[in-house]
């Protein structure tokens, strides 16, 4: 997953910043089914490498195949 600064736009400007943004990271995999195995944080954007552990929350159709989670959120007009 990637998120990035609009306009390249600083998101983590400083130290604390990013402290602050991993301790809510560390959070957020205590309460979400979710294997984080590695991140890289800069300052104008965040890089996570991730897998849901819980099938149908990661988006699994019941059939086993994948769906696609943005459909519709990231077509061009």
């Amino acid at each position: 997953m990637t998120r990035r600064g609009n306009a390249r736009q600083f998101l983590l400007a400083c130290d604390p910043e990013r402290l602050m943004y991993l301790d809510l990271l560390r959070q957020y995999v205590k309460l979400h089914p979710l294997l984080l195995l590695g991140y890289c944080l800069m300052s104008n954007q965040v890089h996570l490498s991730a897998i849901a552990t819980h099938a149908r929350r990661a988006g699994w159709a019941a059939s086993g195949r994948p769906k696609n989670l943005f459909a519709g959120t990231l077509a061009s007009a």
